[in-house]
């Protein structure tokens, strides 16, 4: 007899949807390794005895019985619906499995999803019952990159119960034009037509206090075809000085409330995010909001040993306050899309993003033009993180090349080259025509890469990993496209290694130097902020490769401090002191340089101690004291 074990569940109440639920599916699942298809019978997942207890989300690599166990499993639960479970339209979501899944319910095969980092869902509304089993076989065995493929369903499983009528998404585009003195908001919206009716649509713009900024509705909207997806958009403009602008040091975020309603009666509420900002290049500089900048970053692994790459939200607001506090506001970050955890933090915190799909390497076999697979993880990454003000532009792919020994013969196959131009153009036309497209490239810059088989003069930005001798890469690069910004999105050199006490080279300090002495790179990223798990070449023999300024578990080296120097916006503080006066000197970066931005914002702070090491005074200075070469103090009365 079948036993139905209940798993957390949590239901989301809404004023408008008082009906409308999640089921959250989380909890601990049943889990089996297995040799291959001919072995497991999904029928008799629940008589099976042998299962081990395996959280979900998470990795069964974070467990030593499976540290390193490579190749198919199985996850087994049962449920139990809520007694008011009974809108008539049920959707089974998987936010991640790494890598490829295939989901029963009930016994019912609902489908197969491959890629390990992007959501997929299933209608599940006529397999439910009472009492449900869920079986998920999980294949792990394809594998690219130096990171570690934490395996298993790495995020949350949810089970939502709405009406038939819903919007599937809303995508928020804004165009600024400062000389109107206007923002122009385009609203894209999905809607899912599972039931003919009248439909109605209202959306409102609302501030962080909740205040209605602007709102508006649609109304009479008839379509008679059941089952079709329903594309919709709204336009309006509103005045700039009624928002605040995002940016990396002022970070202001809005909510996009909109509401469908069918024949007068509301059915689905959807809110998102949303920022307000001007990204662009022109004359071979990155502008944001109007200005030229020129930034610095890291590129951050999803991976702990404790966690693997379901990470916990304290986990994530630690590392982009570390990123953000040693000077990091732009990076590549990650060769897969991220967790939308993350992407909220830097939403919040400010750091912009380019995130990527795992196509990475030497013959990497989806490499190439137009294929399938590699447009799905492009269309489910970008649908559901379109409206991150944070994210400002989306790569392809990273360091492709033929499969040859000879580094110094390395470039792009005919096929490469054509992948990329493939992807680019399935973006542009079909996804997100707003946000700059790159792709990190290690052969742009060899005697062997022209402009036929680079696609540099493809993309808005490009990006370069530079771990040789950087500016002559970056030349060389400058040299064939000479009208393109360059991004170094990965650099290194002497890699910094495991001890607390690990600095940044005196190679890899002057080799940033190198770099930011070239007016057409517009930011750098250093590879990378955390060491991470790795069984690639070079990795240690405990399966690391340190070459973060923290460790794995998040303490910080001496190299921590060492970037935060190399990074500040300003080059120096000197203090000049007699017996009753101070005065403090800022040194500015030189024009041009890198980072090279407008300080709004900042504070210098100033300790006064005892000779007992106590404080007896603590004195701030605001940014526009800053612009002042020398700030004079008087130390009467300390």
């Amino acid at each position: 007899m079948r036993r139905c074990r209940i798993l957390l569940y949590m239901l989301c109440l809404s004023s408008v949807l008082p009906a409308q639920q999640t089921l959250l599916l989380d909890g601990v699942w049943s889990f089996k390794p297995y040799a291959s298809d001919s072995c497991f019978n999904v029928s008799e997942s629940s008589l099976m005895t042998d299962w081990s207890p395996m959280i979900v989300p998470g990795s069964w690599n974070t467990e030593n019985m499976y540290f390193s166990y490579v190749g198919k499993a199985c996850y087994y639960t049962t449920f139990e619906l809520p007694d008011n479970w009974n809108l008539p339209c049920s959707i089974l979501r998987f936010n991640a499995v790494y890598e490829s899944a295939e989901v029963y319910l009930n016994g019912f095969r609902l489908g197969r999803h491959k890629g390990g980092y992007t959501p997929f869902e299933f209608d599940v509304s006529r397999y439910l019952r009472k009492c449900n089993e869920i079986v998920v076989l999980v294949d792990n065995t394809y594998k690219r990159g130096a990171w570690w493929p934490w395996r298993g369903i790495s995020r949350s499983v949810e089970l939502f119960n709405m009406m038939p009528n819903r919007i599937l998404y809303q995508h928020c585009t804004n165009m600024i034009d400062f000389d109107l003195g206007q923002i122009a908001l385009n609203i894209n919206y999905a809607i899912c037509h599972g039931v003919d009716a009248t439909f109605g649509l209202s959306y409102q713009l609302k501030d962080a206090a909740g205040d209605v900024i602007f709102q508006g509705d649609t109304v009479g909207i008839f379509v008679s075809c059941l089952g079709d997806t329903i594309n919709l958009r709204q336009s309006f403009k509103i005045p700039i000085e009624k928002v605040r602008l995002w940016h990396f040091d002022s970070p202001v975020c809005y909510q996009l409330v909109s509401t469908l309603s069918t024949s007068g009666f509301p059915e689905h509420v959807v809110s998102d995010k949303i920022g307000f900002r001007r990204v662009e290049i022109k004359d071979a500089q990155l502008f944001l909001n109007g200005e030229a900048i020129r930034v610095n970053g890291l590129n951050r692994i999803h991976d702990h040993r404790a966690y693997g790459n379901t990470e916990p939200i304290s986990l994530l607001r630690k590392d982009i306050l570390n990123m953000k506090s040693v000077g990091g506001v732009m990076a590549r970050i990650m060769h897969a899309p991220c967790a939308p955890e993350l992407l909220d933090l830097c939403d919040e915190l400010g750091l912009m993003l380019i995130p990527e799909i795992p196509v990475w390497g030497k013959a990497d076999p989806n490499a190439v033009p137009d294929n399938p697979v590699t447009k799905q993880w492009l269309h489910e990454m970008i649908v559901r993180d379109y409206n991150h003000p944070c994210i400002i532009g989306w790569s392809v792919g990273n360091e492709l090349a033929m499969n040859i020994q000879d580094w110094r013969m390395l470039s792009m196959t005919k096929e490469q080259q054509q992948y990329v131009c493939s992807m680019a153009d399935y973006i542009r036309d079909n996804l997100d025509s707003t946000r700059m497209l790159t792709y990190a490239s290690f052969t742009a810059f060899r005697d062997s890469s022209t402009v036929d088989n680079e696609p540099a003069s493809f993309l808005d930005i490009v990006s370069v990993n530079c771990y040789g001798v950087a500016d002559k890469q970056l030349e060389a690069v400058h040299q064939k496209w000479p009208n393109k910004a360059l991004f170094v999105s990965e650099y290194g050199k002497e890699q910094i290694g495991e001890s607390l006490d690990a600095t940044l080279s005196d190679a890899l300090v002057n080799t940033y130097d190198s770099i930011a002495a070239l007016p057409y790179v517009v930011g750098t990223s250093l590879w990378s902020y955390n060491d991470y798990r790795s069984d690639y070449v070079g990795s240690n023999s405990s399966q690391s490769r340190s070459w973060g300024i923290v460790n794995e578990w998040r303490q910080k080296k001496q190299a921590f401090a060492d970037l935060q120097k190399m990074y500040a916006p300003v080059a120096g503080v000197e203090l000049f002191n007699n017996s009753d006066s101070i005065k403090i000197r800022i040194k500015p970066r030189p024009k041009g340089g890198l980072p090279n931005y407008i300080l709004r914002g900042y504070y210098l702070t100033l300790d006064l101690f005892d000779w007992q090491g106590v404080v007896i005074a603590c004195i701030q200075f605001c940014c526009q004291l800053l612009n002042q070469e020398t700030i004079p103090l008087s130390l009467a009365g300390y």
